[in-house]
């Protein structure tokens, strides 16, 4: 660096967008994997900061050293356990 010149800063950080209201409707409706590649996607741009919001409105502790990859998974193993309870609670035993 020359004599008063600063070092150059990375701009690293993605602005962050907020979440759109309807997406715990929109994740319900998705199938595991479809859930997984959408929250995963570039293209949607989820944040670290976006899951953890994300985690907190579906009633999930998360912490803030969790990877973008474990709350990804965290988000969509909750929506498969969520179908499967109710799969299983719509299920009723044959009457005889």
């Amino acid at each position: 660096l020359l004599p008063g010149m600063a070092p150059a800063k990375k701009d690293t950080a993605r602005p962050s967008r907020p979440l759109p209201k309807d997406i715990e409707g929109q994740l319900a409706t998705m199938s595991p994997a479809e859930i997984e590649a959408f929250l995963s996607s570039e293209e949607e741009a989820f944040t670290v900061s976006n899951l953890s919001e994300l985690a907190e409105r579906i009633g999930l502790n998360s912490s803030k050293r969790q990877s973008k990859s474990a709350l990804v998974n965290m988000i969509t193993r909750h929506y498969e356990a969520s179908k499967m309870h109710s799969i299983m609670r719509g299920a009723r035993p044959n009457e005889a």
